[in-house]
C-alpha cells in the first residue's frame, strides 16, 4: 500500500513546504490577532497624542497602506501555492483510491471464480450421490 503522506512529503520542494507552512500560519486566528495587534500598535505610535509629536504617517496612513498592500501581494501567491499543493495531494489521494478500487474489484472477481468452481464441484458431488441411489 502506498502512503499518501509520505509520497506527498517526498515530492515537495523546500519552497512548496515553506508555502504550505506559511499558508497554515497566515490562515490562523493567531496570525489575525497578532496582525491586528501590530496594526493597532502602529496606529497608536503614529497617533500624536501618545508620542506628543506630530504623526509620522498622517491620515490617510499612506505608509501603512503601502505595508498592507505589500503583505497582501506576498500572501496571495503563497496561499495560491499552498492551494496548488493541496490540489496535487488530492490528485495523489484519488490515484491511490482508484488503485484500491481496482484491487478490490480484482479480489471480488477472484472470489466469484472460486465460488463458481466450488459450486460446480458441489453440483458434481450431488450428481454422483443421485446416481449412486
Amino acid at each position: 500500500m502506498r502512503n499518501i503522506n509520505q509520497e506527498y512529503s517526498s515530492q515537495a520542494s523546500l519552497g512548496e513546504r515553506l508555502a504550505d507552512r506559511l499558508a497554515q500560519v497566515i490562515g490562523s486566528w493567531f496570525f489575525i490577532a497578532i496582525f491586528l495587534g501590530v496594526v493597532a500598535i502602529y496606529i497608536g505610535f503614529n497617533c500624536s497624542i501618545l508620542l506628543g509629536q506630530p504623526a509620522f504617517d498622517k491620515y490617510p496612513f499612506v505608509f501603512l497602506n503601502l505595508l498592507l498592500a505589500i503583505i497582501a501581494a506576498i500572501q496571495a501567491p503563497i496561499i495560491l501555492m499552498a492551494q496548488n499543493r493541496q490540489g496535487t495531494r488530492e490528485r495523489l489521494k484519488s490515484d491511490i483510491d482508484f488503485e484500491i478500487t481496482v484491487r478490490g474489484e480484482q479480489e471480488i472477481q477472484d472470489i466469484q471464480r472460486h465460488l463458481h468452481r466450488v459450486e460446480d464441484d458441489v453440483m458434481k458431488i450431488l450428481k454422483i450421490l443421485e446416481n449412486s441411489k
